[in-house]
């Protein structure tokens, strides 16, 4: 009888399987500077189309098994000549190309793309979780130096979730507010990245250190996320070094108060100091920015963001944003509206300003609109 009881849960649970799912369609209108548009031999004004649905099974079996499926196919089209659009290219932390373009053409592009496919197991205390998945380290709410995988750029507007990153992920539970997560991405042309983040909880705080090596870089950082006066405050600090001559070193870090001032009213502040960016203009490092694998590339930034609620279905955004290393920046602002729970659309712009090679020159002037459907 002992032994029958005994049998593992994976014999008798039957599968369940799940199915859900988005839609995303958002038009968009850019307006470059004039000398980028001449530089790069495209048209001043680029409008855009763009679609994407992603469909999400999920298997999970017992109570320690699940399986987790997310593939999406985009497509985009310019009235233009292509331009500034192109097919999106691999994530940084993907060590197999699961995308495909079904078709391109001079103003379009159709392709489909596996952005999770994970198997997460528990055992006791223990959480194992392979493949592509979404790992977000960090507290900052606009950015996060401890995310070192693929943290999402402040200005952008068409990114519903981050990437997947291809890794091996064990996370152990040590209490109730505290584990230590172990992370193993391995690379194509480089080293994997390897790293640990311990997380407690202290006197009200959520405290979490990581440590590791990333790009071939020793890498040690902090973060705390915590309230006081009824004000949330964050503050997250990296620290990076060159692994074999411990030179190139740079320290990156955050801080950000926010509060939710009325049921209608909520704002934020954040700053970031960016040791890794240059002090001069011309030194910036651009090629790096366009692929993604910086966010900024001077010192020193703000930001405030608000929004307000001026009806149970209609919210009302603003942002400003500043290199405050070159005085260039942007202003943002839009509205959202939740038709059904399920469908929602939104208007918004975004308006970049600075003088030539500063941060903020390089991009264009944007009105967009988009509308979600989820199910």
């Amino acid at each position: 009888m002992s032994c029958i009881t005994a049998l593992p849960s994976l014999l008798t649970a039957q599968p369940a399987l799940e199915f859900s799912g988005y839609v995303v369609q958002f038009p968009v209108y850019q307006r470059l500077d004039a000398a980028i548009a001449q530089l790069s031999g495209i048209s001043r004004d680029q409008t855009v189309d763009a679609t994407r649905v992603r469909l999400r099974p999920s298997l999970s079996w017992g109570e320690n098994s699940f399986f987790m499926l997310e593939h999406e196919v985009s497509a985009a089209y310019t009235f233009n000549t292509l331009g500034l659009l192109s097919s999106p290219t691999a994530a940084r932390r993907q060590l197999v190309d699961l995308s495909w373009d079904l078709t391109t053409g001079s103003r379009w592009f159709i392709r489909h793309f596996v952005d999770r496919m994970y198997l997460r197991m528990s055992f006791s205390s223990m959480e194992v979780t392979v493949g592509r998945q979404r790992i977000a380290w960090g507290s900052g709410r606009v950015w996060n130096p401890t995310d070192l995988f693929n943290p999402i750029s402040p200005t952008s507007f068409s990114k519903v979730e981050k990437d997947g990153a291809d890794a091996v992920v064990a996370k152990t539970t040590l209490g109730q507010f505290s584990d230590v997560t172990v992370v193993w991405n391995p690379q194509k042309d480089q080293s994997a990245n390897v790293g640990i983040r311990a997380r407690t909880n202290f006197e009200g705080y959520d405290l979490a250190g990581i440590a590791g090596v990333f790009d071939s870089r020793t890498t040690f950082g902090v973060d705390a996320a915590g309230s006081a006066f009824d004000a949330g405050l964050r503050f997250e600090m990296l620290f990076s070094a060159n692994m074999i001559a411990f030179n190139n070193n740079y320290l990156r870090w955050i801080f950000g108060v926010d509060n939710q001032f009325t049921e209608r009213l909520y704002a934020l502040f954040e700053m970031q100091f960016n040791g890794e960016g240059r002090k001069d203009k011309l030194r910036y490092d651009i090629q790096r920015l366009l692929r993604g694998e910086i966010l900024n590339v001077a010192r020193h930034y703000g930001t405030v963001q608000a929004s307000y609620l001026i009806h149970p279905l209609v919210t009302v955004t603003g942002s400003w944003l500043q290199n405050w290393t070159d005085g260039s920046g942007y202003y943002g602002g839009g509205v959202q509206v939740s038709m059904t729970n399920e469908v929602a659309g939104a208007l918004g712009i975004q308006l970049f300003h600075g003088g030539m090679l500063t941060e903020y020159w390089y991009f264009p002037t944007t009105v967009y609109a988009r509308a979600d459907a989820y199910f």
